[in-house]
């Protein structure tokens, strides 16, 4: 006797509106009930501040003849240049060096204050208008790192993104800790969502924009003669304004195997960016890859800012799960290193010597 095979059950239109609202419902969750990239966002909060701030420091000695008002692009032609409105920025109601001082000094603060993670809900859109204000200043002296840098910073004005490593972080476990009655609790539940949704559109805003920038520019790129040929890296290393180091860069384009793969690698990598991304190892494999570009750009090219902007925008394209993940992996490397440093031979007491017994007290047991 056969057993019987029996037919799964065809799926009749209540089935199907099930599944639909099931996968709805999923969806609404992943975007409304919790917020994703957290740990990201924080370590780009971190570095934006921290390398703003230093490239202010670094210029201050020659913030006048860059950003005041004797500088080439002097607030005359400032003020003529944006008397149409297309030109924001603060400087324009600046007249006198110590005003334009005044905001730079703004500038810095509230990048050092969106570093520490202080007050980011109300830091982060000042930080945005002073930072908008200082490139409109002059334009000139800005580069593709700070265009991203502003870009994502608009976005990150809705994010939360002082959840760990930072001063509203040790506020809120403060206050978390207090139990007290809140009378608008339902209405604080709305807003949270709220918050939520927003900070979840802000993430996909901002690796969308990743996702844009890299496709365009390696699209780009592949479209020149010199990187269909792969020569562009020579090309590039030759511009003697972008050689910092001449002797360096001619030790990488005399080598033309090593040209030719930075230069097909450049378009590869950034045309399959938004593909990488949809797998775990592919975006350790894009992050790795656009880290040794960045620092290869950074330091060949005498471009350290534009650089560290860029990598630390990458950082977005980690989860919290992978990025946590990374730092118990760190702290467990650490915790082996130190108990490896404390059972170093070198620093072991010497063991006791064994005390002298008399011949004549050893029994047969003891020998």
């Amino acid at each position: 006797m056969t057993p019987t095979s029996t037919a799964p059950a065809p799926l009749t239109l209540v089935d199907v509106r099930t599944r639909l609202r099931d996968l709805a419902d999923r969806a609404v969750a992943l975007v409304a009930d919790r917020r994703h990239g957290l740990v990201a966002f924080s370590l780009v909060r971190i570095a934006y501040g921290v390398i703003l701030l230093v490239d202010l420091v670094v210029n201050l000695p020659v913030r006048h003849r860059i950003w005041g008002p004797d500088a080439a692009y002097s607030l005359e032609r400032l003020r003529a240049d944006g008397g149409d409105g297309s030109i924001l920025s603060l400087y324009l109601f600046a007249r006198t060096a110590w005003q334009t001082d005044l905001i730079y000094l703004a500038l810095a603060v509230a990048a050092a204050l969106f570093a520490l993670g202080w007050r980011t809900r109300v830091v982060t859109p000042v930080l945005f208008v002073l930072l908008w204000s200082w490139h409109e200043r002059n334009p000139f002296v800005t580069n593709g790192g700070d265009n991203i840098m502003r870009i994502l910073l608009l976005y990150m004005c809705v994010a939360h993104v002082s959840a760990y490593v930072s001063l509203d972080a040790r506020r809120a476990r403060r206050e978390a800790r207090t139990d007290r009655y809140d009378a608008l609790a339902a209405h604080r539940a709305t807003r949270r969502q709220l918050a939520t949704i927003l900070h979840n559109a802000a993430l996909v805003a901002c690796v969308a924009q990743l996702c844009v920038l890299y496709g365009a520019s390696g699209l780009f790129k592949a479209q020149g003669e010199v990187w269909q040929e792969g020569t562009a890296v020579y090309y590039i290393l030759r511009v003697a304004d972008y050689s910092p180091w001449p002797e360096l860069s001619q030790a990488v384009y005399t080598v033309p195997l090593l040209v030719t793969l930075a230069t097909y690698a450049a378009v590869v990598v950034q045309i399959a960016f938004p593909f990488l991304l949809l797998r775990p190892v592919g975006r350790h494999v894009a992050f790795v890859a656009l880290v040794g570009m960045h620092l290869s750009i950074g330091f060949l090219m005498g471009l350290p800012v534009f650089s560290a902007f860029m990598i630390a925008s990458d950082l977005l394209v980690f989860t919290d799960r992978e990025l946590l993940g990374l730092r118990e992996r760190v702290r467990v490397q650490v915790a082996h290193l130190r108990r490896s440093a404390a059972r170093d031979p070198g620093t072991a007491r010497p063991e006791p010597t064994p005390a002298r017994v008399p011949v004549g007290a050893l029994t047969t047991e003891t020998a």
